[in-house]
């Protein structure tokens, strides 16, 4: 890790723990050999949280799911690992999405 690298690492944390998807995104933009995958994951982690006040990208994605493909629990959660492997979600965290999902249908 370089200089460079470390102080990028800081301020994306600080950024992180603070919820400023406004820097996250600015910071995403640094290339780093050390964050090969940054601009990808920020924008997977900001995808959370919409602005217009609509539903985040894991949430679109298991409302998409349950529509065409199915209800089953256990297939959506394949379904979702497929799909969105960037979240490295467990199964109970999509387990909580999923049945906010069918909770809101």
């Amino acid at each position: 890790m370089t200089e460079n690298n470390l102080s990028l690492g800081q301020r994306l944390w600080k950024a992180y723990k603070n919820g400023d998807l406004e820097e996250l995104t600015r910071l995403s933009k640094n290339k780093s050999s050390a964050f090969p995958y940054l601009q990808e994951v920020v924008k997977a982690h900001v995808d959370r949280f919409p602005k217009d006040g609509t539903k985040g990208r894991p949430e679109k994605v298991i409302e998409e799911i349950i529509k065409n493909i199915s209800t089953d629990f256990t297939k959506v959660l394949e379904e979702f690992w497929n799909r969105e492997n960037i979240y490295g979600f467990g199964d109970t965290q999509i387990r909580h999405i999923y049945h906010k999902v069918m909770h809101d249908r």
